[in-house]
């Protein structure tokens, strides 16, 4: 929902910044911030090619954060189907060992 209320407000935005409708708008926002970017709508204008930027850069922090939550959620969905001994509670029980050799005197 996050991200479909970022593309719809991207598309308001660019739809009264640009002479574009709301499907360009729309198809501008969501390749953008798919990395897409066929490169056949561009923003004109400073202010828009800023707000372009700015949408571009805040969107991509913001796929990041959903997908990252969509992975977690979905792991802990994963977790319930598998045996809890199998699986590490969390990151930080999953490490390297190293293990250190010293000579015994006898």
């Amino acid at each position: 929902m996050i991200l479909i209320c970022y593309i719809t407000l991207g598309a308001v935005l660019f739809h009264k910044l640009q002479p574009w409708g709301v499907l360009e708008s729309l198809y501008f926002c969501f390749t953008s911030l798919g990395t897409i970017g066929f490169g056949d709508l561009m923003p004109k204008g400073t202010v828009a090619q800023y707000a372009a930027s700015a949408y571009i850069i805040i969107g991509m922090a913001v796929v990041a954060m959903c997908f990252s939550l969509i992975q977690t959620e979905l792991i802990i969905w994963l977790k319930k189907f598998t045996i809890p001994e199998s699986l590490p509670t969390s990151t930080e029980d999953v490490a390297l060992v190293s293990v250190a050799m010293t000579p015994i005197k006898s």
